[in-house]
């Protein structure tokens, strides 16, 4: 899993990014069932995980619910 870990400058700060996740503001979020799950971050940024028979499990930090875009 730490093999998923990249780093990434931004305004000459160094971040690791994780390539599962895409980042708003810094923080690591899915998309899950049109809802944006943000998941919590260790001060150095990697994100805690447990893993079980190779699924793995995250803290959820918030979660946002995307409105759908009606087509006209």
């Amino acid at each position: 899993y730490k093999n998923y870990y990249v780093t990434q400058e931004i305004d000459g700060h160094k971040y690791i990014r994780n390539r599962f996740f895409k980042y708003e503001n810094n923080k690591p979020f899915i998309f899950v069932e049109n809802k944006k799950v943000f998941v919590q971050t260790e001060l150095d940024g990697t994100i805690p995980y447990s893993e079980d028979d190779g699924d793995y499990y995250f803290q959820v930090d918030n979660v946002i619910e995307l409105s759908e875009i009606t087509k006209k």
